[in-house]
């Protein structure tokens, strides 16, 4: 195959589709390409439907595309078909309370995905029926049991 540059991204909801469109090197020739997505489903998960199209023969398109995005693009469109965020979810045996420290590149940019589309669904903004100004909170201390910590009291008894 002749070199090609990527240009855009995109993905069609019906049928599941990606879209890409990329110039070919020697002619400069603006192509796109139609990639179906035929294993989506409710329970598919971004990482494994990305791995299947790296072994069609769209892959050769695909792999100059950084994975990353891809993985960005095709958790949209489970989102948007399915209506919730599971393509994203961690891997099998990553749990929420794991120190994510100890993760892979792909494990953690699952997670953070995760935590983002969260995020994003719990973020109250300016021009939203619950969003107040200036909320003031007060948190009770330990139960009621106050810790003491030296380095805030109103003492002064360190001169300097």
């Amino acid at each position: 195959m002749e070199g090609f540059t990527p240009k855009k991204l995109c993905f069609k909801i019906e049928p599941p589709t990606i879209v890409l469109f990329y110039q070919l090197d020697a002619s400069g020739k603006l192509h796109r390409r139609s990639i179906p997505i035929r294993n989506l489903n409710e329970k598919s998960r971004v990482a494994e439907i990305i791995k299947d199209l790296y072994n069609t023969h769209h892959g050769k398109y695909l792999k100059k595309i950084p994975e990353k995005q891809l993985h960005k693009l095709l958790s949209k469109l489970h989102s948007q078909v399915y209506g919730n965020d599971d393509a994203s979810r961690p891997g099998p045996g990553i749990a929420e309370n794991e120190n994510f420290n100890r993760l892979g590149d792909d494990d953690l940019n699952k997670v953070k995905d995760k935590m983002s589309v969260s995020f994003e669904k719990n973020r109250v903004k300016p021009g939203d029926e619950n969003w107040k100004y200036d909320v003031e909170i007060d948190f009770e201390e330990n139960g009621g049991n106050k810790i003491e910590s030296g380095w805030d009291s109103d003492e002064s008894d360190n001169e300097f």
